[in-house]
């Protein structure tokens, strides 16, 4: 083969790899899963009018999300802060800071540690009040940051986490705002409520505040531990304040009563991207979104399991 045919095979190669998107999936334990209809301590938000009173400012973009770049879900909530006006940032619960850290760029933050229940709180993109030390104990009137000029224009990133960095659920914090859909505009598939055989569960994408819904849910599933199945689609119901996605599991899966059925959610956005969804119960930062690809890697997907009524 002459040289001159070596160099176009070589070039044609080159193309055809770099027109493929090879998702990788680095299997980092970004979250940690919140199960049920659960109340849990009771946030504040973390912008106030100027009378005092709680703004509940858009939700930009919510946790767990998946995202038009690159190929991670988004780590935490973005709230819009009110077109420029709520530029001071509070704290949502009373606690303690246990980190205020300045960076050069817009990735700045403090660290709040509660108590009651609650977890920790991280506020990123802010610069920390004058003063603001590890140690410090604040309330929820405190003033701990200011938000900073940002790349992606100004906004609070903040995410509930547990002492392992492990990011958390907001939604229970927030069940008593109706402006956030009680919660449920928190993350991006949440709140799973179990009636029978039936499974109802709130899922959201927000794309700048605006909420576009998810274009499908999936669920794959076993039974009594043999091959994994799917996917089966979960049914959009009615939009309402709480639920909006339901499936009946032994209908799904023709399982007998007293089965175990083992099985998982994909919640794909209508998005354009290489990389569309996020998963319940959620557990990595890079999940891949079929059985077969875990398998490939030598994983097991992170499941929920359910006895068959």
């Amino acid at each position: 083969m002459s040289k001159r045919l070596t160099g176009i095979l070589l070039i044609l190669v080159l193309l055809v790899c770099s027109a493929q998107t090879v998702l990788a999936y680095g299997y980092n334990w970004w979250f940690n899963e919140v199960h049920g209809d659960l109340y849990l301590a009771q946030a504040r938000s973390p912008f106030r009018n100027s009378g005092g009173t709680d703004f509940y400012g858009n939700v930009t973009s919510n946790n767990n999300q998946p995202r038009t770049t690159g190929t991670t879900v988004h780590n935490g909530t973005d709230l819009g802060n009110g077109g420029q006006i709520y530029r001071n940032v509070y704290s949502v619960f009373d606690g303690g800071v246990v980190q205020a850290i300045v960076h050069s760029g817009g990735n700045t933050y403090v660290t709040v540690s509660y108590s009651n229940g609650a977890p920790l709180v991280k506020y990123q993109h802010i610069t920390p009040s004058q003063g603001l030390a590890v140690g410090h104990a604040v309330g929820s009137t405190s003033v701990i940051g200011t938000l900073r000029d940002y790349t992606w224009g100004n906004h609070l990133h903040f995410a509930a986490q547990n002492s392992s960095d492990r990011v958390l659920k907001l939604f229970p914090h927030y069940r008593h705002v109706h402006e956030w859909h009680y919660g449920t505009s928190m993350d991006y598939i949440c709140k799973d409520l179990f009636d029978g055989n039936r499974l109802y569960i709130a899922a959201r994408y927000l794309n700048g505040g605006v909420s576009s819904g998810s274009t499908s849910l999936e669920v794959y599933y076993r039974i009594n531990y043999g091959p994994w199945q799917g996917p089966k689609h979960m049914s959009k119901i009615q939009p309402t304040e709480h639920y909006n996605w339901t499936i009946d599991l032994k209908v799904m899966s023709g399982a007998p009563s007293g089965a175990i059925v083992d099985f998982y959610i994909a919640a794909i956005a209508d998005i354009t991207a290489s990389y569309k969804w996020g998963l319940w119960p959620q557990h990595y930062s890079q999940p891949p979104r079929t059985p077969a690809e875990f398998q490939a890697d030598g994983k097991i997907p992170k499941y929920h399991t359910r006895t068959i009524q």
